[in-house]
């Protein structure tokens, strides 16, 4: 039997040491699951949603979601992939991910990290005037800020699911794709040893002729 809600205390406030947070869970109520820096912040919340689950109406948010709100949301349902056997979503691609997404959310522009900005407020030219510039400019290499890209574009989707933007912008932006073969022979000739012949034949001079080959 379910526990009745009769107060903010009989919301599950608990430390995640895998996220370093407090995870406060509003589902009995009719919300989500949410994640606060500390104890105090989960607590002040749970008292805000419970006042309104007592006046007749679902705790859910009505504020907008921040890219970090997105970013909480698509990790936590990506979570529940990973312990689903029947969905071909592996512990690796969801680390993969999260790492991509946290490198995405700590961009900053005009003083302002990307992390605070509002999903809604994201449009075709700040994608690609702005953050796809900023994304190159930030790795080594054009694949891993496709990589990363890829990941945000993902998360923007599932922002488009939960109604909290009306299109992807990330989808129809105009993204120059690089071309990973090319990329792929460019790093292999620049890692390959470069012998001088007269070590080369030094070498072959000293080793067994089993091994010369």
């Amino acid at each position: 039997m379910s526990k009745k809600i009769t107060s903010h205390k009989n919301l599950s406030i608990r430390w995640r040491k895998d996220r370093n947070c407090f995870l406060l869970d509003l589902r009995p109520i009719g919300g989500e699951r949410q994640n606060f820096d500390t104890k105090a912040e989960a607590t002040q919340h749970a008292k805000e949603m419970f006042e309104i689950f007592e006046s007749g109406k679902p705790a859910t948010e009505i504020k907008p979601w921040t890219v970090e709100k997105g970013i909480e949301h698509y990790i936590a349902n990506a979570e529940r992939r990973v312990a689903d056997p029947d969905d071909n979503y592996g512990p690796c691609s969801f680390t993969k991910q999260k790492c991509d997404l946290n490198n995405c959310a700590k961009l900053t522009f005009d003083g302002l990290a990307l992390a605070k900005r509002n999903v809604a407020d994201l449009d075709v030219d700040f994608i690609e005037e702005e953050f796809w510039p900023a994304l190159k400019a930030d790795t080594n290499t054009s694949v891993t800020a496709l990589n990363r890209f890829g990941a945000f574009r993902q998360m923007i989707f599932y922002c488009v699911k939960r109604k909290q933007i009306s299109v992807n912008v990330c989808s129809i932006a105009d993204i120059p794709k690089p071309n990973r073969v090319d990329l792929w022979h460019n790093k292999v000739k620049k890692s390959m040893a470069k012998v001088n012949p007269d070590n080369l034949q030094l070498i072959l001079d000293n080793v067994l002729p089993e091994h010369k080959l």
